[in-house]
Formats: structure tokens, C-alpha cells, sequence
């Protein structure tokens, strides 16, 4: 099943007489904040990373088990830690503003008196994002960005090996990733033992395969995933296709889990470009360059005809003219003839409605 086969049936594949795909737009187009969809349902919308609008509907057990499964490493990592025991939580999220995407959408449902939690838009401007951080932050420390996080939790956004490295050498804390969708809830998540992360394989099965839909063994990245939700009975997705490349790890993880390892996302094939003669170039080529860039902070990639066009935001000078020959250099070994590259420096790179930023544009 795909997202396409999805909402061409939404109204035959929900189990819900009552749940009609016209008064779910109806009412996630009304949405500010956090709002029950008749009474006791939550509906999300998705354009995410792929740019196509899905919607989804979740019935409140099932809206809770996310909720459980977003937390239950955290909490068996906080009871196993008498530093942590003996603080009181305190947790610091920048997600997007508007109700409609899932994470955003599932904090505000959870939000209760027993954490301490302080939420930033994530379309701010960085320095306010920081600001914002600093003044809630309790202690001191050199540099920009004052707060000293126990914890590092991402979701939303692939965790590149970069900022994973990069948040780990500056706060010395451990970093988890979660891998969330809108579709499956919390479909696999990291135990701050180690890299990579735990499929929620009590809850969906996942099955990472080539372009043709065949199985690939572990070690060899897929193409896509099929994906079976077990726990949301209103909306029952069976085999339902995501784009996202993932890589199942046969290693046991220190943590003692068995549930089946995954390495973190690192992007979906529909980020793949496509040039004439058949040359695919993988967005790896582009990460991995643009990714040693110690100035550049982020970046959005748009493919040409013969090339590409780069535009990143930067916390201090660099060479762009040599960035721009490795990027060509590359793409050349990738087989492309001739290829042009810019690179341009930005204030700032817009965002999806959802807060996510589509990193890859394809032609």
C-alpha cells in the first residue's frame, strides 16, 4: 500500500463508519493547538520529507501506546542512573508549531505537570531558539549555547553522523534518535547506549527490501520499507510503503534489548537525483562534502539539469570556490559530464509547514 492508495480509499480502508476523510481535512485544517477529532481521536497530516500530504487517524489507545513507546527507553534509562533519579526532569523541545505534524501533535497531548517542559518554535530565528534555551538552562558553561543537557534526543529529521558527533563532543551527553512516523507512531528508537537505534518490533513490522520489493539482508541498506501497523485498529496499514532507507544491524547492542537494531536514517531514495544517462547520485555525495564543512550549519541542496544549486547558512567564512570543486569533482566520478555546482550563502533556508526542511530537491 502506498500513501497514494491510501488517500484515493481513505474512506474504505478507515474501520470507523463515522470517520470520513472531508471532515478530517475539515478539522485539521482548523487546527492551532493540540485538539481531539470526535472527541477522542487525534488526526495528522504528513507532506513531510516526500512533499506528499498524507493524513492519518489515531484512536486514543493507540495515540497513548505511542506515547509509552516515545518514553520507555528514557525511562528505563532514568531509573538506571542515580544522577538522573535524583533530578527533577526538566525537558527543552523545538518542534513545529502547528498541531498537524505527529511529534509536535503527541507533546501537547502529553504535556502534564510532572515534567517541566519548555517548547520552541521551530521556525524561529536561531538566536532566539537560543535564548530561549540559555534562560531556562540551570547551568553556566563557554560558548553559544549555555545549557548542559543530561540527555540528547532527535526525531523528526535524519541524525547525520556529523551532529550526532557534534552534539556528543560539545555537551559530552548521549545522543538517542527516534525515528517516528505518521503512519506507524514510534517505529524505532535509541537506548543512549550507542549509535543507531531499537525497531518497535512489538508493536509494527518492518521490512527493509530493494527497489523490487525483495527482502535485503542486514548490513545492506534498503531501498524502502514496508511497514505493518499492530496497535491502531481505526486506521489498519498493512505492508504500507515508506520511502526511507534503512539498514538492520545483526550486532547485539550493550544494552541488552533484542529487540532488532536498525542504523540511524540517513535519508529516503526519493532525495536520490536522477541525471540524464541514467546516472543516480545518492544525497551521500552532498552530505558527505557539505557535511565536513565545520562553518556551514545547514544546507538545501536543488538539483539542475547538469548539476546542482546549494544554498547554506553559515556561522563563518570559508572557501566557496573550493567547495564548489569537490562538489563538482564528485558528481563527475558519479558519471555526470561537465557538471555545474553554486554554492550560496543564506540567511536562512525556509521550512515545510510542518518545521521539517527538505533538504533534497529533486529536478
Amino acid at each position: 500500500m502506498t500513501k497514494d492508495d491510501l488517500m484515493g480509499n481513505f474512506d474504505a480502508i478507515v474501520t470507523d463508519p463515522e470517520v470520513r476523510l472531508a471532515d478530517v481535512n475539515a478539522h485539521i485544517a482548523k487546527l492551532n493547538g493540540d485538539a481531539y477529532f470526535r472527541d477522542e481521536l487525534h488526526a495528522v497530516a504528513s507532506g513531510g520529507s516526500s512533499g506528499m500530504r498524507g493524513v492519518f487517524v489515531w484512536g486514543w489507545e493507540a495515540w497513548a501506546t505511542v506515547q509509552l513507546t516515545a518514553i520507555r527507553r528514557s525511562l528505563l534509562d532514568r531509573i538506571g542512573d542515580p544522577e538522573l533519579v535524583s533530578r527533577p526532569p526538566v525537558a527543552m523541545i523545538v518542534a513545529a508549531e502547528n498541531a498537524t505534524h505527529f511529534t509536535s501533535a503527541l507533546s501537547e497531548t502529553f504535556a502534564t505537570g510532572a515534567i517541566e517542559t519548555h517548547r520552541f518554535r521551530v521556525g524561529l530565528p536561531v538566536d532566539e531558539i537560543v535564548t530561549g534555551l540559555n534562560s531556562v538552562g540551570g547551568e553556566a558553561r563557554a560558548g553559544r549555547l549555555q545549557i548542559q543537557p543530561r540527555r540528547i534526543l532527535t526525531m523528526a529529521e535524519p541524525l547525520l553522523p556529523e551532529t550526532r558527533q557534534a552534539a556528543e563532543e560539545t555537551w559530552h551527553a548521549p545522543v538517542a534518535n527516534m525515528w517516528g512516523t505518521s503512519e506507524a507512531g514510534v517505529t524505532a528508537i535509541g537506548c543512549f547506549k550507542g549509535t543507531g537505534m531499537h525497531l518497535s518490533d512489538d508493536l509494527v513490522i518492518v521490512g527493509a527490501v530493494d527497489a523490487d520489493g525483495d527482502p535485503v539482508p542486514a548490513g545492506v541498506r534498503s531501498h524502502k520499507v514496508y511497514v505493518t501497523n499492530l496497535f491502531n485498529p481505526l486506521m489498519p496499514l498493512i505492508r504500507y510503503e515508506i520511502s526511507d532507507e534503512v539498514t538492520f544491524v545483526d550486532e547485539p547492542c550493550e544494552c541488552g534489548s533484542v529487540h532488532q537494531r536498525i542504523a540511524d536514517i540517513e535519508g529516503r531514495n526519493d532525495d536520490t537525483f536522477l541525471y540524464a544517462d541514467g546516472v543516480s547520485v545518492h544525497p551521500h555525495l552532498f552530505r558527505s562534502i557539505l557535511g565536513r564543512e565545520p562553518a556551514i550549519s545547514e544546507y538545501q541542496v536543488q538539483q539542475t539539469a547538469a548539476g546542482a544549486e546549494i544554498i547554506v547558512c553559515a556561522e563563518g567564512q570559508f572557501d566557496v570556490e573550493k567547495l564548489n570543486r569537490k562538489l563538482q569533482e564528485a558528481l563527475a566520478r558519479s558519471g555526470c559530464p561537465e557538471p555545474a555546482v553554486t554554492v550560496t550563502v543564506v540567511e536562512s533556508i525556509p521550512r515545510l509547514a510542518t518545521g521539517k526542511l527538505k533538504r533534497f530537491l529533486v529536478l
